[in-house]
């Protein structure tokens, strides 16, 4: 991948350079939201999203066609960066998602930053709307990550015992703000570095909350057309959030961007 900003006279990046330079999101201390009243500070909370150049976030219901070879790598760089890996029910669905597993080189690279065993993939529902006859609900747990579900009371009790049987932890957030819930508790468990790839509509709610500190958007050279979902779902932000690039790369037409949410309104 190429560097174009910040300009290095568009040189190739190393396995070593990307690492770095997406790992220094989670090296500043905390969210953009930094502390919530009665929690304390929250886990840091990164954005993966990806994009066509008309804001689809998906073509033909998947986010896959939108996707390229160096895409999936920093997709999986992310994972191996992070502590916590958290997703919506549709986008588990959609997108036939299973446990978090990593190449032998990304693996290497989180072994050796002292990162600790693979991240758990966190799915969240607020009614458990989930079919656990599927991946990743029965995926083994050998050479993956942890599973864990999160939801509110009032999902069915049938599928919250569905839910604690299949996953290694089952979380019942009941606060007012339930993206803020999520990460409070995964930051009880020590998990603080946290990335959310969606989709649309969990994106939205968590930058809505101010829980992203940074988001890694990568934009197809595609045009989907507008049928397709849009980049955060359907609902305006209550205002724009401003963002601060960090850098941008690209790959055969693909383009990087990391951006820093900005601590001032747009």
């Amino acid at each position: 991948m190429k560097q174009l900003l910040p300009d290095t006279g568009r040189r190739d990046l190393s396995a070593d350079e990307l690492w770095g330079a997406y790992g220094s999101v989670y090296d500043a201390s905390h969210s953009a939201g930094g502390t919530d009243s009665g929690r304390g500070t929250l886990p840091r909370v990164v954005a993966n999203m990806v994009t066509s150049l008309d804001g689809a976030a998906t073509i033909r219901g998947r986010s896959g066609p939108l996707s390229s070879e160096a895409d999936q790598y920093l997709f999986k760089l992310l994972r191996a960066q992070s502590d916590a890996v958290v997703v919506g029910a549709g986008t588990v669905a959609v997108e036939r998602y299973r446990r978090v597993r990593l190449p032998g080189e990304l693996a290497g690279r989180r072994k050796q930053a002292g990162l600790g065993s693979l991240p758990p993939l966190v799915v969240v529902s607020r009614l458990l709307a989930l079919d656990f006859s599927t991946p990743p609900f029965t995926d083994p747990p050998d050479e993956a990550g942890g599973l864990i579900v999160v939801t509110t009371p009032s999902a069915p009790a049938e599928q919250m015992e569905a839910a604690a049987e299949v996953a290694d932890r089952l979380i019942v957030a009941d606060g007012p703000d339930f993206p803020a819930d999520v990460t409070s508790a995964l930051g009880e468990m020590g998990l603080e570095r946290v990335l959310c790839e969606g989709g649309p509509r969990l994106l939205h709610s968590f930058l809505r909350s101010g829980l992203v500190s940074h988001v890694c958007l990568t934009v197809a050279p595609l045009l989907a057309g507008a049928q397709e979902l849009s980049l955060l779902g359907p609902e305006a932000l209550e205002r724009p959030l401003r963002m601060d690039p960090v850098h941008l790369l690209e790959q055969a037409g693909w383009l990087f961007m990391l951006l820093r949410v900005s601590a001032t309104d747009a």
